[in-house]
């Protein structure tokens, strides 16, 4: 409308005479004081005439849908696009533009609109909807999700070279995970997101390209090259090896004191020598207390591992002669005959107690073979439990002091005698423990696990292999009946006299990623040629 007090003071003018005359209008929605030329006198009524000033103008939804339109148009123009990202980098590089973007958004005014709009817009669950669609529809650009990935990284990158950020941002994190609602939040989030098809085909396609592939090897070899990244590594992911754990085994079998490292808790503190920790120490009344590092064949070969453990080596045959005395058992050692509780027995002046028992106190029953696989890796000749099958374990006080396995036939097409292979039954594994041997023990659990096996098993084979010493006496106490002779097969023996099967050999070179006269080689182990085995049959 027209404000003709101030039109009159200013322009001294109280009418429209005269051509185009000037005025002072005020905005019909906002208040806002302009000035106007009439155009035609005849657009006012009774000396008032409709005004908005330009921003309200601007603000009509038509208006804005209009500008929105123009400018998505222009937004698919390749070179508006290059021009425009140009100018905004170039405004952005600007300390002044700097400047004064930190006083806007420091500002009372700027943060109380912003909450306006949060609430008005955002925070409503339409608001939040829309906001939604409009992300996953940009999204769905290639161009856009590869520009904002990049601007993103390197905005992150940026924040993570200064410590203050990085500390800041540990805390948040951690601050955020302590809030069981949060936790919760992105447990559901994640679920939902994996239950759709299409999603998880797209993770996984992201994943396994050789973009991302090589990406995160680089990443990797970056990091793996810094000391400090290497030793919290070690720390976080420190775990007890499987041979560790066995070789702790065959300790507390020989009753020898230790102590060790540990997976459910903090290592044992004898163990920690200066800034080395040591796999197991045990301490001896004659002689330097004994620590021993159990080295697996592929890790302990790497360069950077293999000096590490060099400087190990020497801290301590340099400041504790006398004091500690350092032996090496290597991974391979425990695939040899008894090796290891002999040269635990020679370093330790240990050896195995018999411990009496009546058949009255054992319990035989079905066992898992993760019980039986210890018992074969520490005393049975082939270290493994073989092709599994049917477990049955003998066990004293809860203590598992004997197991046999009777597993399939190792070729599914030989027939024994009419028996077909599947009504037929290997006896593959038969381990008693040393501290249990007992006179007829073995016949009285090989017959009360053949009562267990199931009826359909209507035959049972085993070998004997003179080679080792079995001579079948087991198998003829329990009534099975001789069959034939089998050819003489093959085995390994060290230089130091140390003997491995085939079997064992083979899936270890194949582990290693050799051939078996490689890794035979590599060892120094030679092939040997045995007696004949004897095959004895249980018919049911």
């Amino acid at each position: 409308m027209i404000d003709w007090n101030n039109t009159r003071i200013k322009y001294n003018r109280s009418d429209l005479s005269g051509p185009r005359p000037r005025v002072i209008v005020i905005c019909d929605k906002c208040g806002a004081e302009g000035t106007k030329r009439i155009e035609r006198k005849s657009s006012v009524v009774d000396g008032q005439l409709p005004w908005e000033c330009a921003k309200c103008i601007a603000n009509r939804p038509e208006k804005v849908e209009q500008s929105r339109k123009g400018a998505i148009k222009a937004w698919e123009n390749p070179e508006y696009r290059k021009q425009a990202e140009k100018h905004l980098n170039k405004q952005r590089s600007s300390s002044n533009f700097k400047k004064r973007m930190k006083q806007v958004y420091a500002s009372k005014k700027f943060r109380s609109k912003m909450d306006m709009v949060n609430k008005t817009k955002t925070l409503t669950k339409e608001g939040l909807e829309s906001l939604r669609r409009a992300i996953i529809e940009r999204w769905k650009d290639p161009e856009v999700r590869k520009r904002t990935i990049n601007k993103l990284s390197i905005a992150l990158k940026r924040r993570w070279q200064n410590k203050r950020q990085r500390d800041v941002m540990a805390i948040a994190s951690k601050n955020r995970w302590k809030d069981p609602e949060y936790k919760k939040a992105i447990s559901d989030s994640s679920r939902k997101h994996w239950e759709n098809q299409e999603y998880r085909d797209r993770v996984t396609e992201s994943l396994n390209s050789p973009e991302t592939k090589l990406k995160i090897s680089q990443a990797s070899k970056q990091n793996w090259e810094n000391p400090e990244y290497r030793d919290k590594v070690f720390d976080a992911t420190k775990r007890v090896s499987s041979i560790q754990i066995l070789f702790y085994s065959i300790l507390d079998d020989l009753n020898i004191p230790y102590y060790r490292e540990r997976n459910d808790g903090n290592d044992d503190a004898q163990c920690r020598i200066g800034p080395y920790s040591f796999d197991c120490v045990i301490p001896r009344q004659s002689g330097p207390t004994l620590l021993i590092e159990i080295q697996g064949e592929y890790w302990h070969s790497l360069p950077g591992i293999a000096a590490r453990d060099k400087a190990k080596a020497n801290y301590i045959a340099n400041n504790f002669v006398g004091t500690y005395e350092l032996k090496y058992v290597w991974e391979h050692e425990f695939l040899d005959l008894n090796k290891i509780c002999t040269l635990l027995s020679y370093w330790t002046g240990a050896g195995i107690d018999n411990i009496p028992f009546s058949f009255k106190e054992v319990e035989v029953g079905k066992c898992k073979a993760a019980e039986v696989n210890e018992l074969y890796a520490k005393y049975h000749y082939l270290m493994t439990g073989g092709r599994g099958g049917i477990s049955y374990g003998a066990y004293h006080n809860d203590i598992l002091i004997a197991a046999c396995t009777f597993s399939p036939l190792a070729r599914q097409n030989i027939k024994i005698k009419q028996y077909m292979a599947e009504k037929t039954r290997e006896l593959s594994r038969f381990c008693i423990h040393p501290s249990y041997q007992k006179k007829n023990f073995a016949s009285w659990f090989l017959s009360r696990c053949i009562r267990l096996l199931p009826e359909k098993y209507e035959c049972i084979i085993s070998y004997a292999d003179a080679t080792f010493n079995h001579c079948g006496t087991i198998y003829q106490a329990t009534n099975f009946v001789f069959d034939k002779k089998v050819r003489p097969d093959y085995w390994y023996v060290s230089n130091g006299g140390w003997v491995m099967h085939k079997k064992t050999l083979y899936n270890r070179a194949r582990q290693m990623s050799a051939t078996e006269t490689e890794y035979a080689k590599l060892h120094g182990y030679i092939k040997v040629y045995g007696s004949e085995k004897t095959r004895y049959i249980y018919e049911r």
